[in-house]
């Protein structure tokens, strides 16, 4: 391999699947009115490589650094959360201040085409559908969404395209951006939390 990019699917193999659907807690905010379909919060927002197969090695040491006892191979979360919040932590280096909500200005991107598909890669095949087992063993089939072009609950806008990904966003938001986004996070008093698939699947 050259390193160059080649493709993504959604995550889904034996160790899971992502949890991405419709809140039924929370309303749609006012930066997902385009790009979401409905009413309620679109989840997730954005993706990252989260499968065990094609997750991350880590070296594992006591005492000693060069002295390697073990590896290991990390995904899910614990693989796409980090390199999320070293890319954000990238951007507020180049920034030189406090980036704050950044979500208006994911969103904002999403809606250029042109610099869309500079900054994320779009993740357009694959769904979240699952077989998971209830509290008396029985395995059930649970139907998520499917992957398609531009945001969806699977894969969200889709996994970010490195360095370009920072330096676009910088130019789609604002330290204020954070006040707007506290008042646009109110939950609905009459609704539940959450749960996966059955709302306006795709």
């Amino acid at each position: 391999m050259d390193g160059a990019y080649v493709d993504e699917t959604t995550w889904n193999d034996p160790f899971g699947a992502p949890g991405g659907g419709y809140s039924l807690l929370y309303k749609k905010p006012f930066y997902q009115f385009v790009a979401v379909r409905g009413h309620k919060r679109g989840i997730a927002d954005v993706a990252y490589d989260a499968a065990v197969s094609t997750g991350f090695l880590v070296a594992w040491s006591q005492g000693d650094p060069a002295n390697v006892g073990q590896f290991f191979i990390f995904g899910g979360t614990s693989a796409g959360t980090p390199q999320w919040a070293a890319l954000i932590a990238l951007s507020y280096q180049r920034a030189g201040y406090d980036l704050g909500f950044i979500h208006q200005g994911l969103y904002l991107l999403g809606l250029h085409r042109h610099r869309y598909k500079e900054s994320f890669h779009d993740i357009t095949t694959g769904n979240n559908s699952v077989e998971a087992e209830d509290a008396t063993g029985n395995i059930l089939d649970i139907t998520g969404y499917e992957a398609e072009a531009g945001w969806d609950p699977p894969t969200g806008l889709g996994s970010p395209n490195g360095i370009t990904f920072v330096d676009k966003l910088l130019r789609y938001v604002s330290p204020l951006d954070g006040w707007i986004g506290i008042f646009e996070t109110e939950p609905l008093s009459h609704e539940f939390a959450s749960r996966p698939g059955h709302q306006h699947p795709h």
